[in-house]
């Protein structure tokens, strides 16, 4: 009997024993911090109030730049600086191509040197041979021509005879005196394009230093 009651007490410590090493255990995991839960950041976009903006459009690939709208009825137009346009200008005019996908746009670089002078424009003009023959690998022309006070120009491009070119083409733009740009389309047999110049020495003074 004593064998037998030594054994359930022996019994009975180790299930004690056990339930509070089991209840340690929970208590220790329950009092482990949790990982933090990050909350997802959703974007808020807030309409905007009235009509909305109208999309900007892109340039297409064959529009060349258009000519300067008139200013403004009723606003003063700056009137054309002589001095400030006598010099080298940097330019670029557009044609139109056919190949067999279709039309696309080609442009060539020149180079003219303006005089402007009551009101009139003289002066020459560069550019590489794209048209002529191989007798010569750029091509050169006279100008011709007048400004308006308005900022109107026109002028008469004509070559003379490198590269065995010598027709003359008519320019028509308009002066934007601020920024030292003209733009506009020029025109010859039924033909037409666009091109743009702009005022190569912004400051001619700086010339000088």
């Amino acid at each position: 009997m004593r064998r037998g009651r030594s054994f359930a007490v022996l019994w009975i410590a180790a299930v004690a024993l056990g339930g509070c090493t089991r209840s340690t255990t929970g208590e220790h995991r329950a009092t482990e911090p949790a990982e933090p839960v990050v909350p997802e950041v959703q974007q808020h976009v807030t309409a905007p109030t009235g009509d909305p903006a109208p999309p900007v459009e892109s340039p297409t690939a064959d529009s060349g730049p258009e000519v300067a709208a008139s200013p403004t009825p009723g606003a003063p137009s700056p009137t054309p600086d002589a001095a400030a346009l006598t010099g080298t200008w940097a330019g670029t005019y557009f044609y139109t191509m056919g190949s067999s996908t279709g039309a696309t746009t080609g442009s060539v670089a020149f180079f003219a040197e303006l005089t402007v002078e009551a009101g009139k424009i003289r002066g020459s003009i560069v550019e590489p041979n794209t048209i002529g023959d191989r007798t010569a690998s750029e091509l050169r022309a006279t100008v011709d021509g007048s400004i308006a006070e308005d900022g109107l120009v026109r002028f008469v491009k004509q070559y003379d005879g490198s590269g065995g070119v010598a027709h003359a083409i008519e320019y028509v733009g308009r002066l934007d005196p601020l920024t030292q740009q003209i733009e506009g389309v020029w025109k010859v047999s039924g033909s037409e394009g666009r091109f743009v110049m702009r005022r190569h020495n912004r400051l001619p003074e700086l010339a000088h230093r």
